[in-house]
C-alpha cells in the first residue's frame, strides 16, 4: 500500500533509500528505481547523489541531521532533514565498527578502542579500550555505552572513566534504548532459538540484569529493534512487534523490512526498496 506521509519522514526515509542504492516505490513515482530516487531529491532542493555500493554499518539522527557510518572509505555522510541536503563527509581515522550521535558529539568505535568527536569531526579524544570489538554504541544520561559481543561496558562519556561492565547469557544486537523506562531492547545474536532481550540502565551509569521475552523463540526476532515514537512499542526488523513495558507480543507488520521511520505514531516501511 502506498504511504501518505509528510515531508520530514520522506527526507529521512529517501536518505535511507540513495544510501542503500535503492528506488522509491511505483506508487510515489514514475521511472526507473534508481533514477527516480536521485530525481525526487532534486526535486526537493538537493544536490544529486551517486549512491555508495555498499550500505551503512550504522545510522543514527540527532538534532535534525541523520549520519550514516561507512568503513570503505572511513567516513560518516550527513543528510539535513530540514534544508534536504547532503552535508560534507566527514573523514574517519581508522575503520569503524560502531557508532552513536548526541547533542554532545559523535562516539565512534574502531574495533576495540573507542572515541568521542566533535560534531564536525574534529578532536578526537579516546574514551576506552575493550577486550572484543564494540558492535554498537549509545549514551544515555551522561553516560557511553559500549557492546562488545556478550558483553556491555559502560563508561563517564567525557573522561572515559569506567563506571560498569556485564557480561550477558545472551549476546545482543541491533538494540534500541527506551529513555522513558530506561532500559535497552535487543533481539539476541547466535542464539537458537532467539529471543527479545532486555537490560536496565541504572542511575550512575550502572548495568541491570538481563532478561528475555516470555516466548523464547515462538516469534522470529530478525537483527535489529526500531523504536516507536511513544516508546510503548519495539518493532523487530522480522516484522513483529512487542510491548516495551513488558515485551509483550503487540501486533505485526506483515513482513521483515530494511528500515523503518515514523510519520506521527504511523509506521513507514522501506522493504527491498519499496515504502508501504
Amino acid at each position: 500500500m502506498k504511504a501518505t506521509v509528510g515531508r520530514r519522514p520522506l527526507m529521512a526515509l529517501m536518505a535511507l533509500i540513495l544510501a542503500w542504492g535503492l528506488g522509491v516505490a511505483s506508487g510515489l513515482a514514475a521511472g526507473p528505481p534508481r533514477v527516480r530516487g536521485v530525481a525526487w531529491m532534486e526535486a526537493e532542493g538537493a544536490r544529486a547523489y551517486t549512491p555508495a555500493a555498499t550500505p551503512w554499518l550504522h545510522k543514527h539522527e540527532s538534532g535534525g541531521i541523520v549520519y550514516f557510518l561507512y568503513d570503505a572509505p572511513p567516513r560518516i555522510e550527513r543528510f539535513d532533514l530540514a534544508t534536504g541536503d547532503w552535508l560534507a563527509d566527514l573523514t574517519l581515522p581508522d575503520v569503524p565498527t560502531a557508532f552513536s550521535v548526541d547533542t554532545d558529539g559523535l562516539y565512534v568505535s574502531f574495533g576495540r578502542r573507542t572515541s568521542r568527536f566533535a560534531l564536525d569531526g574534529t578532536g578526537e579524544f579516546h574514551l576506552r579500550n575493550t577486550v572484543y570489538d564494540v558492535s554498537q554504541v549509545f549514551t544515555f544520561g551522561g553516560f557511553v555505552y559500549l557492546q562488545a559481543y556478550g558483553s556491555v561496558v559502560s563508561a563517564d562519556k567525557w573522561t572515559g572513566s569506567p563506571v560498569g561492565t556485564e557480561t550477558y547469557g545472551y549476546p545482543m544486537q541491533g538494540m534500541a534504548v527506551v529513555t522513558s523506562l530506561g532500559k535497552a531492547m535487543a533481539p539476541t545474536l547466535g542464539v537458537s532459538p532467539s529471543d527479545l532481550v532486555e537490560f536496565d540502565l541504572l542511575p550512575g551509569g550502572l548495568l541491570g540484569p538481563q532478561r528475555d521475552s516470555p516466548y523464547h523463540g515462538d516469534y522470529p526476532t530478525g537483527t535489529c529493534a526500531f523504536l516507536f515514537p511513544d516508546e510503548t512499542r519495539v518493532a523487530l526488523d522480522s516484522g513483529i512487534v512487542f510491548s516495551t513495558a513488558d515485551m509483550t507480543f503487540a501486533g505485526s507488520l506483515a513482513g521483515g523490512f530494511d528500515d523503518l521511520d515514523f510519520d506521527g505514531d504511523v509506521p513507514i516501511i522501506l522493504r527491498q526498496g519499496t515504502l508501504y
